[in-house]
């Protein structure tokens, strides 16, 4: 059976929706958490990672308007929703191998605590974790179910939330001082993304610097763009040494590899469009398939066949981008950004760059 979520009212997202769409994929009924469906419908889109093989994905449809709110849909399976300011996992604690995430990472055992491992803590029993980008960790599998948010560059609640962890290790922090609220968020009958946003990091707080939002704003724009470092910089008045210095500050990440978070969102995009894999790979910037999967493992620490395997579902919302500034904050007329925006996607295209790896 086909999945398609409707809109909510509420901020950051608002609670995770389902209902049927006209779809042969499933013939029998399921027991579990019900994942509900608020009033209102909007573009967000549902689907499968079954169709990771290739193929496009059959199980993707559009909610038609006017479908009844209160044709719910219980639903075992895990589901990772995506947003402009973050992405989430809701599912069985899987076996994450050695990884480092392009974002910042907080992982909450909702029933039982995890194993986790990074050189730098050697191995910690705890309920919840948070790594920031670009760090290598992995964590055991464990009994029961786990919530983890991946949350985007682009938001300041990375910094909040590290800062509520109430024992740290290095580069890590364990032990969420909200971490009741955020398993009660997650294991409501209604999965509400903004109050587990909300739970974890608290409310947006703002003070990104302008010009590291528009950089992040050009990226979200063109993924697939092979604009260098240096080339970006320029475009906001910078040197290349201060641009960079200034992006990992305030971003926790690197610009490479927030780069490749981007065309990880785009991907996920294209496959809730329908799109087959190697289309959605090439147009989010990767040459090919095969590299898109070496980036994915690198990245989450497991396969997209394994990941597939589980039956997750997809519930993608980009409709609500992260708070950026007016173009006139950064110092650059909204003119010059955007022909230079259009210039550095041209120049993109006309060099043939090899894609970022």
């Amino acid at each position: 059976m086909a999945r398609i979520a409707a809109e909510s009212g509420g901020a950051d997202g608002g609670p995770i929706a389902a209902v049927r769409c006209s779809s042969e994929v499933m013939s029998s009924p399921v027991e579990s958490s019900i994942i509900v469906a608020p009033p209102g419908i909007s573009n967000r889109r549902a689907g499968s990672l079954a169709g990771m093989g290739g193929s496009a994905l059959s199980e993707t449809c559009h909610r038609p308007a006017g479908a009844p709110v209160h044709d719910l849909i219980r639903e075992p399976a895990p589901v990772i929703w995506i947003r402009p300011d973050h992405v989430g996992y809701l599912g069985p604690a899987l076996r994450i191998d050695p990884h480092s995430t392009s974002v910042a990472c907080l992982a909450v055992g909702l029933d039982a605590p995890f194993v986790f491992r990074a050189k730098e803590t050697g191995a910690v029993i705890t309920h919840s974790a948070f790594a920031p980008a670009r760090v290598l960790h992995e964590v055991e599998a464990s009994e029961g179910r786990m919530l983890c948010l991946l949350i985007d560059a682009a938001s300041t609640r990375t910094a909040r939330c590290r800062v509520r962890m109430r024992r740290t290790i290095g580069p890590f922090g364990f032990d969420h001082d909200n971490e009741r609220e955020l398993v009660a968020a997650a294991t409501d009958r209604v999965l509400d993304a903004g109050r587990v946003l909300h739970g974890a990091g608290g409310a947006e707080p703002g003070g990104l610097d302008a010009r590291i939002a528009a950089a992040l704003e050009l990226i979200r724009a063109d993924p697939a763009s092979e604009a260098s470092a240096t080339e970006t910089a320029a475009a906001l008045g910078l040197s290349r040494a201060h641009f960079l210095r200034l992006f990992a500050e305030h971003t926790g990440t690197s610009f490479r590899r927030y780069r490749q978070w981007a065309r990880m969102l785009h991907v996920a995009e294209g496959i809730s469009a329908g799109h087959d894999l190697t289309r959605c790979a090439v147009d989010a910037g990767f040459s090919s398939s095969s590299h898109l999967s070496e980036i994915f493992h690198r990245m989450f620490g497991l396969s997209a066949t394994a990941l597939a395997g589980t039956g997750v579902r997809l519930d993608i919302d980009m409709s609500r981008r992260p708070p950026s500034r007016s173009p006139e904050t950064t110092g650059l007329p909204a003119s010059a950004m955007e022909r230079r925006s259009a210039t550095l996607r041209t120049e993109s295209a006309e060099d043939g760059s090899a894609p970022l790896r």
